[in-house]
């Protein structure tokens, strides 16, 4: 998360959560934001092409190899492999491994969340951070209960605006278009059985009722 905020700080869009965890090297994170910079606006494109040949062809070749990566990746069967076969999973290049997560675990995260599989936009695994989070909030034995009170992970933020200046429908507006715009407020969490993934995040379908956030007027 903080990878993709710092690289649209720089003016660099388009990347996903999904595609940084599909690069199997620094390397292919590499390539891919290159290649993102090569198509982001004419400008950038201009100044890519003033670059020397050799870094060119290296940047090309780079990029090649991580397309024929992507589609030997897009190959696999990932229904043919179980959801118990370790071996298979971990000899599958990341993105494969991304494709039979959502493939195993949709139905289940749908019925985990009750929800219909079409309100899922994306099934992800939780990143390791999430994770460690997650297993904070929803298990109490992970932790010695001496040392933490209280529910963590939790802040409220209160802010003060000037009702004198502010135009409430146009406010709300925003606040709308903001939720909609970005997955993240569109993403929940649940437990799932797989081996190399205990959480999964539910990027919920921008279009289905169980996405919108509750907002209150007080």
């Amino acid at each position: 998360m903080v990878l993709l905020q710092r690289l649209r700080d720089d003016g660099i869009e388009g990347l996903g959560l999904s595609e940084v965890l599909s690069s199997e090297t620094v390397r292919d994170l590499t390539n891919l934001v290159q290649s993102r910079m090569l198509t982001a606006t004419e400008d950038t494109v201009k100044t890519m092409e003033t670059q020397p040949e050799e870094s060119s062809l290296n940047n090309a070749n780079g990029q090649h190899k991580m397309e024929t990566s992507t589609s030997e990746a897009d190959n696999v069967d990932v229904s043919a492999i179980t959801i118990d076969d370790e071996e298979a999973l971990y000899e599958l290049p990341n993105t494969a491994k991304l494709r039979h997560f959502s493939h195993h675990c949709l139905d289940k995260c749908a019925s985990a969340l009750a929800v219909t599989a079409s309100d899922i936009e994306r099934v992800l695994p939780a990143t390791n951070t999430q994770v460690r989070i997650l297993y904070i909030a929803t298990r109490p034995g992970f932790v010695d209960p001496s040392r933490y009170s209280g529910r963590p992970q939790i802040e409220h933020f209160v802010y003060n605006l000037p009702a004198d200046k502010l135009d409430p429908v146009r406010f709300k507006h925003a606040v709308d278009v903001v939720l909609q715009r970005h997955d993240c407020f569109r993403t929940v969490f649940c437990s799932v059985d797989h081996p190399m993934f205990p959480f999964a995040m539910c990027i919920l379908n921008k279009e289905s009722e169980c996405s919108k956030i509750p907002v209150v007027e007080i």
